[in-house]
């Protein structure tokens, strides 16, 4: 979010490490790295009034289905 210039230099130091790694040696992928230099925030923690640039993630709806046999159990 503030790419580096937080005034937590440990915060600032981690910030730069992974932003200078290179994806296709120590990462999986280019997506990966700005997962994690770039965070998202879940919908319903987003602010209204935008104080600093955070995104939003979108989530999808997954269903699990579960069967119990009592005979069988």
């Amino acid at each position: 979010m503030l790419q580096g210039s937080s005034s937590l230099s440990c915060i600032d130091n981690l910030y730069k490490s992974l932003s200078d790694l290179s994806p296709d040696i120590y990462l999986m992928s280019e997506g990966l790295k700005d997962e994690l230099t770039k965070p998202l925030v879940a919908t319903q923690y987003e602010l209204v009034n935008k104080i600093l640039p955070i995104g939003t993630a979108t989530l999808s709806v997954k269903y699990c289905h579960s069967y119990y046999d009592p005979k069988s159990g």
